[in-house]
């Protein structure tokens, strides 16, 4: 009597290596990228709304408010031409396959606009930066809005980052299929 004896079947490690690879990529880019246009469209809504408290504990003086009311502008604090909102884009770059940056901001040469909505010949990321710490020499108050928006971001990152886990797994056994599913 013979006694058939069949070999398990090893599975190819490096293959199961580069579709979780592959798997772990495309999931986190695709998540950070959903997570960065939410936090955008978030972010011009507060503005919109004027749900940051230093807007309220500065508001707009008389005198530029009035010339807001001039020349027929929303007299919000930010939302003036409503140009520097509109400006708030998300943008990636590819640093290498495996590798993208993105984030949520200002395009390094856009330029600001004036009352009148004419560009003035100013980067419109340094408009933002005198908005958020104010300028005594011009007499603008800070009214942080980035700050407190990416601090309160962060709790929210915290989340993506646990779907982003959930999902590589999920989407890694289903491409790879038995093999992973025992561990």
């Amino acid at each position: 009597m013979a006694i058939a004896y069949k070999k398990p079947q090893i599975p190819n490690v490096p293959a199961i290596l580069e579709t979780v690879r592959d798997v772990a990529v495309e999931v986190m880019h695709e998540r950070t990228r959903e997570f960065a246009h939410t936090e955008r469209d978030r972010f011009v809504s507060d503005v919109k709304r004027q749900r940051f408290q230093s807007f309220n504990m500065y508001p707009l003086t008389p005198k530029y408010y009035k010339r807001k009311v001039s020349k027929n502008r929303d007299t919000r604090v930010m939302l003036a031409t409503g140009h520097m909102m509109r400006s708030v884009k998300v943008m990636e770059r590819k640093d290498s396959k495996l590798r993208t940056t993105i984030h949520v901001g200002f395009e390094r040469l856009a330029l600001a606009r004036d009352l009148d909505n004419r560009v003035v010949y100013y980067p419109l990321y340094k408009v933002a930066m005198v908005q958020e710490k104010g300028s005594s020499k011009m007499k603008i108050p800070p009214r942080p809005h980035w700050k407190p928006h990416l601090e309160a971001m962060r709790g929210r990152a915290l989340d993506v980052r646990k779907l982003i886990k959930k999902d590589i797994r999920s989407e890694a056994l289903r491409r790879v299929g038995a093999p992973l599913r025992g561990r």
